[in-house]
C-alpha cells in the first residue's frame, strides 16, 4: 500500500511539473523538464514492479497455508466436506451415508464401492485377521447394489458420526451398543441398542443376492436406504454446525511434499488379504489391489482410486464383559468360541503417515472428546506441527493396531515404528500371508437372515508339497484400467472354513 501511494504522488508530481512547462516557451529549461519527466516515469515503473513483487509474494505464502478458512463456493454450489471439491449446493448440505463392508475373499466383488468419497480400513477380529472397511458417501443415489455388508464395530460406529453420516450394518458387537444410541443407527437385525429398540431394516433397506452365500450376500442400493430414512423420518440435512472434516488445498492448488520420502507403492499390513496401492503418476491416484487382483467396483467395473492415503497408528486393548459399562450383555466373553473384540484407541493420539502424489510425511494425530463425541480426528505434520493439507478428492485411512505397524511397507521397505523410511534400511518386503477365509454357510430362511460368526485358521505348506514358483506372474490389467497392474505375490492356498452360526444375535 505505502508504494502504492507513494507511485501515486510521484505521478501527481510529475503531472504538476509538466503542466508548469507548458506556459511561456524557455528552451532553456525544455532539456531539463524532459529528463525529470523521464527520472520519474523510471521510479513510477520500479514502485509498481515492487508492489507486484508483493503481491505475488503475499498469494505464495497463502498458498494451501490453510490459514483462510474454507474455499468460498461458486453460486450454486457447495464444499463437500469429505473430498473439498465443488458439488450442487444441495447435495453438499446433505447428510453422508456410511456402511460396513468386509474383506473376505468370497465377498469380493464389493459393489458401489468405487464412488465413496472417504474408506477406512482397521482389523476386525481380535487375532487380527481380515480387516473390515467403512465406505461413506455423500452421493449414494442412484446405485441398486451397495455392498455386501456385515456386523459393525465401536470404531466403524465413532468414524460415521465423526461425518454426521447414516450408519448402515447388518449385526453388530454389543459393545458398540452405547455408541449406535447416539446416532441415526440403520441396523438389518432388531437389536436393543441402549434401551432404544429399532426393528429390523433387513426387509426394508436390505436384501440378500443369489449369487453367493448368507453371510456374504447381504446388500443394500439406494432405494432401500430412501425407505429406511421415510420409515423413520431419519434427518436428511447436515447439523448447521458441521464444516469439512479436513483442511483442503482450494481450486487450483496442489499439496506437493516436497519435503517427503517417495511413496509410490504402499502396503499398509493387511497381509490377511495382500492389500496395495500404486500410485500413478498420470492421474495422481493410488489405485487399490487386494488379493493380488485389482480392487474392482461390481457395479460399474472401476478399480478403486483415491487422492490420499492416511496410515494411522493405534494402540488397542480387548473388551471384556468384566467392565460394568457391558454388564448384562447376551454375548459374554465365552460365546462366539471366546473370541475377543477388538478396543481401538481413537482418542489418545499417536503417530502416522500422510500420503499424496508420489510422497510421504510423518505426522501426529489425536482426537478431541470421546468416541460418542463425534469430533474429527485431525492430522499434524511431525516437523512443523501444523495440520495437514489435503489435496481435494477421496482418501483412504489404513487404521494398523500398534503392534502391526512394522508390517507397512512404503516402496519395498519396512516402516520403523519410530521413524520414516531410512535409505541405508535393507530392503524388505512383506511375509507371505498365512491367508485366512470364510466358507459360506448355507442360505438362511426369509426370516432368519442373520450374520454369523467366523472361526479362524491359517494352512501351512507339507514337506511334500512343492514350493510355487517365485517368478509367477499375474495376469495382464484390464484395458480400461488407467494404471497398470503390478505382478502380485504368489498366494498360498486358502483353506475351507465351516462357520459357527448364532442365528439369535446375527452377529459376525
Amino acid at each position: 500500500m505505502k508504494k502504492r501511494f507513494l507511485a501515486a504522488m510521484l505521478t501527481l508530481a510529475m503531472s504538476v511539473t509538466i503542466f508548469a512547462g507548458c506556459g511561456k516557451e524557455e528552451p532553456a529549461k525544455k532539456d531539463t523538464e524532459t529528463e525529470d519527466s523521464a527520472i520519474l516515469e523510471a521510479e513510477i515503473e520500479e514502485v509498481n514492479e515492487d508492489a507486484e513483487d508483493d503481491e505475488e509474494e503475499e498469494e505464495e505464502e497463502s498458498e494451501v497455508s490453510g490459514d483462510r478458512g474454507i474455499e468460498p463456493a461458486p453460486a450454486g454450489m457447495g464444499l463437500n466436506p469429505m473430498t473439498g471439491e465443488f458439488v450442487d449446493a444441495e447435495l453438499a448440505a446433505q447428510r453422508p451415508f456410511a456402511l460396513t463392508i468386509p474383506c473376505d475373499k468370497t465377498c469380493y466383488p464389493h459393489y458401489g464401492v468405487s464412488t465413496a468419497d472417504v474408506i477406512y480400513e482397521a482389523s476386525c477380529r481380535g487375532d487380527h485377521g481380515f480387516p473390515r472397511t467403512l465406505y461413506i458417501w455423500l452421493d449414494y443415489s442412484g446405485m441398486s447394489r451397495i455392498g455386501n455388508t456385515r456386523s459393525a464395530r465401536t470404531y466403524h460406529a465413532a468414524w460415521a458420526k465423526e461425518y454426521d453420516a447414516l450408519f448402515g450394518h447388518y449385526g453388530q458387537s454389543p459393545f458398540a451398543n452405547p455408541t449406535l444410541a447416539t446416532m441415526d443407527d440403520m441396523n438389518a437385525l432388531q437389536v436393543d441398542t441402549g434401551g432404544i429398540v429399532y426393528p429390523a431394516l433387513d426387509s426394508i433397506m436390505y436384501f440378500r443376492s443369489s449369487d453367493k452365500s448368507a453371510p456374504h450376500n447381504a446388500y443394500t442400493s439406494s432405494e432401500g436406504i430412501k425407505k429406511a430414512i421415510e420409515k423413520y423420518d431419519y434427518r436428511t440435512v447436515r447439523n448447521a454446525g458441521y464444516e469439512a472434516h479436513n483442511r483442503f488445498a482450494w481450486t487450483g492448488e496442489t499439496v506437493e511434499l516436497t519435503d517427503g520420502y517417495d511413496a509410490t507403492t504402499v502396503i499398509p499390513g493387511f497381509n490377511s488379504i495382500s492389500a496395495k496401492f500404486e500410485y500413478n503418476p498420470n492421474d495422481g491416484l493410488y489405485y487399490r489391489y487386494t488379493y493380488g487382483s485389482a480392487d474392482k467396483d461390481g457395479l460399474n467395473g472401476n478399480q478403486i482410486a483415491v487422492k490420499n492415503i492416511i496410515l494411522q497408528k493405534v494402540d488397542y486393548s480387548y473388551y471384556t464383559t468384566d467392565d460394568p459399562a457391558f454388564a448384562g450383555l447376551r454375548n459374554d466373553a465365552s460365546h462366539w468360541n471366546g473370541e475377543k473384540y477388538l478396543n481401538i484407541d481413537l482418542t489418545s493420539g499417536g503417530d502416522g503417515i500422510y500420503i499424496t502424489n508420489g510422497k510421504a510425511i510423518d505426522v501426529t494425530w489425536k482426537k478431541e472428546g470421546k468416541e460418542v463425541d463425534g469430533l474429527p480426528t485431525k492430522f499434524y505434520d511431525k516437523k512443523t506441527g501444523e495440520e495437514i493439507t489435503y489435496n481435494k478428492g477421496k482418501t483412504w485411512y489404513c487404521v494398523i493396531l500398534s503392534d502391526r505397524w512394522d508390517l507397512v511397507t512404503i516402496n519395498d521397505e519396512k516402516v520403523n515404528p519410530e521413524a520414516s523410511p531410512s535409505p541405508e534400511s535393507p530392503a524388505e518386503t512383506a511375509e507371505p500371508a498365512q491367508t485366512q477365509t470364510e466358507t459360506p454357510a448355507a442360505q438362511e430362511p426369509a426370516q432368519t437372515q442373520t450374520e454369523e460368526k467366523k472361526t479362524e485358521t491359517t494352512t501351512e505348506a507339507k514337506p511334500e508339497e512343492p514350493a510355487q514358483p517365485a517368478t509367477e506372474a499375474a495376469p495382464a490389467p484390464a484395458p480400461e484400467q488407467p494404471a497398470p497392474e503390478p505382478a502380485p505375490e504368489p498366494e498360498p492356498e486358502i483353506p475351507i472354513i465351516m462357520e459357527d452360526f448364532n442365528p439369535a444375535m446375527g452377529e459376525g
